[in-house]
């Protein structure tokens, strides 16, 4: 009965959401071999100090668009993308549409005797395709981003 309502959710989609949705799954494709392949280490770059510089707070509903489809090609694509490889994917394809800027966020967390880390992404100080009440619970890592 799932995959019947997957279906029919999908049937409803638009051409520009379509368009999205394969762009994402490709982009989410891309984004797995580069975690798979790239030499330990070199995902990491220095990033700029933390703080935000976005006085808008509101993203653009193109992004929103976007970051929607990369989470619909990763939760029934073909790979079931985690957090790293979600964000490296999303940032990319803000990138190949002309937003210039976003930048792979991580962070952890301690909860107990467990270490949790997350990936996002942030775009002029916005966390884009995530929940910000969720980020918040991690602590960025000082000057280090996702070299996408």
């Amino acid at each position: 009965m799932r995959s019947r309502s997957l279906l029919l959710k999908l049937a409803r989609l638009g051409p520009g959401e379509w368009r999205d949705l394969l762009a994402a799954q490709w982009a989410i494709a891309n984004a797995q071999m580069s975690v798979w392949f790239r030499p330990r280490g070199s995902l990491v770059a220095p990033g700029p100090a933390i703080g935000t510089s976005g006085s808008d707070r509101t993203p653009d509903p193109a992004l929103r668009q976007l970051a929607q489809a990369v989470d619909r090609a990763a939760s029934y694509g073909p790979i079931r993308a985690q957090c790293l490889v979600r964000s490296i994917a999303l940032a990319r394809l803000m990138e190949s549409r002309g937003y210039q800027g976003a930048l792979v966020k991580v962070g952890v967390h301690r909860t107990g005797d467990r270490m949790l880390a997350h990936a996002w992404v942030e775009f002029n100080g916005v966390v884009i395709g995530d929940d910000e009440r969720r980020t918040s619970k991690f602590d960025q890592l000082p000057g280090i981003d996702v070299d996408i």
